[in-house]
């Protein structure tokens, strides 16, 4: 496992300065829609790749080209020639205006905006208060879509389609809740592409808003729950121990149904403390949990849940 997605013994927060980690006035803050300028919006160009011979001598190596980030000269990526650079702000200003040209309702629309790792991954979060779904009497989830791109190879240009439950603030996963919106690094930003899977990811939504409303009406037996939680990828008893104490709280809120088991897996993933040195990287970490949440929402011991 990465050292940066490693997760605390302690539950409890450490007490952490952000001035004083490097870089740390990019990892995360809240910006007004739609943005005029963003930390995402910074500059990169390819350049070559030049690597070293048996004899120490610098040799050019043809078929590859290094991703730049210009104002701090870090190296982003190295891909093939092949491959085509395009900033993050063309990008997420076609997303934007491809939202504007949606029947989606703007009203209240807040976006954060997250750079990551340097700048190798960045993620902008909208979330639509207007967009709501109710499973449980008050208990209210927003639409959150996610966007990210990467010039490392982790990620094309993909939007994620979920939620914010405003109870506890954990972000609520779909089961199909990645789709790409433009592919591949290409030259330009196809619109009607993006506003296709913006319908798309409202139809996304409110099957999940369905099934989150079908889960809170489902009870589980002591077994069960142990169980699924046993399924959870890449379990370990430090994990186990923290899905366990989630699925106390989310019962005592929710029920022993699907519905708090499925929100203590998002718990999980919001809440837990990462290591100090990764915090201008949470929402990437965040990210990934919420990628091993879905694969558990997909086990077979989970799916035998919600049959």
């Amino acid at each position: 496992m990465r050292n940066e997605t490693m997760e605390t013994d302690s539950a409890e927060v450490i007490p952490f300065d952000r001035s004083l980690v490097p870089g740390t006035q990019e990892a995360t803050r809240p910006v007004s829609p739609f943005p005029d300028d963003s930390p995402l919006y910074f500059p990169v160009e390819s350049r070559s790749v030049r690597v070293d011979d048996a004899d120490g001598l610098p040799q050019s190596a043809s078929g590859f080209k290094a991703i730049v980030r210009t104002d701090t000269n870090q190296v982003l990526g190295i891909h093939g020639r092949s491959y085509k650079v395009v900033p993050n702000e063309p990008l997420f200003r076609g997303f934007d205006e491809a939202l504007q040209a949606s029947d989606l309702d703007l009203s209240g629309l807040a976006i954060e905006d997250h750079v990551n790792y340097g700048g190798r991954r960045v993620i902008r979060n909208y979330r639509f208060p207007t967009v709501t779904a109710e499973p449980r009497i008050g208990d209210i989830v927003e639409l959150r879509i996610s966007v990210i791109n990467s010039f490392d190879s982790g990620n094309a240009f993909t939007a994620q389609v979920g939620g914010m439950r405003l109870w506890c603030l954990n972000g609520a996963v779909s089961l199909q809740g990645t789709s790409s919106v433009y592919g591949r690094h290409t030259s330009g930003f196809d619109n009607n592409r993006a506003l296709t899977k913006i319908n798309k990811a409202i139809e996304r939504y409110l099957v999940a808003a369905t099934d989150w409303s079908e889960w809170s009406q489902r009870e589980l037996t002591s077994l069960q729950v142990q169980t699924a939680l046993e399924a959870f990828p890449d379990l370990n008893p430090t994990l186990l121990k923290r899905l366990e104490q989630a699925w106390t709280i989310e019962s005592d809120h929710a029920g022993n149904t699907v519905w708090a088991l499925y929100n203590a897996a998002t718990r999980w993933s919001t809440h837990t403390p990462v290591r100090p040195s990764s915090e201008p990287n949470r929402a990437s970490i965040v990210m990934d949990r919420e990628r091993r949440v879905r694969q558990f929402m997909h086990s077979r011991a989970f799916k035998k849940l919600v049959a």
